[in-house]
């Protein structure tokens, strides 16, 4: 079981991603940048990266509650 909130957890969950997921989702949710300042260097469009980051976010929670967590766990 991964415990909800812990630094295991956030890396497992970021790590279970696709690459190129990961980079936008690490990029937006970690590092604060928005859809325009992560669309340019990687060469995509905005809607793009609104899609990859929503993708990432459902994984990210399907991945969570594939491991035992869910909101408000312990």
């Amino acid at each position: 079981m991964v415990h909800p909130g812990s630094a295991t957890a956030r890396t497992a969950t970021i790590a279970a991603l696709p690459a190129r997921c990961r980079e936008i989702a690490v990029l937006r949710t970690l590092h604060g940048r928005s859809h325009k300042e992560i669309a340019a260097p990687l060469g995509l469009s905005e809607p793009t990266v609104r899609v990859q980051v929503a993708r990432g976010m459902k994984q990210c929670a399907d991945f969570l509650r594939q491991h035992g967590v869910t909101r408000g766990s312990p």
